[in-house]
């Protein structure tokens, strides 16, 4: 369905890419951050701080849910 909305609107196909890659990024940081805590930088520290659980980032009042992706 997101797909759809966002076809034919190639800055809205960009950003969701970008936010996409994002928060695989976060993922695979994440799964390193618990098997080696001292590899993690302190400014993604900060960040996964402010992510919740449930990982519901809202950009720019667009909720993404990462159990979608």
């Amino acid at each position: 369905m997101t797909k759809k909305i966002f076809e034919n609107n190639e800055k809205w196909n960009e950003r969701m890419r970008y936010i996409y890659l994002m928060l695989k990024y976060m993922d695979i940081r994440s799964e390193l951050f618990r098997e080696y805590p001292e590899k993690m930088w302190d400014s993604e520290k900060r960040f996964a701080k402010r992510i919740p659980s449930e990982g519901i980032i809202n950009c720019d009042h667009i909720l993404i849910n990462k159990k979608q992706l």
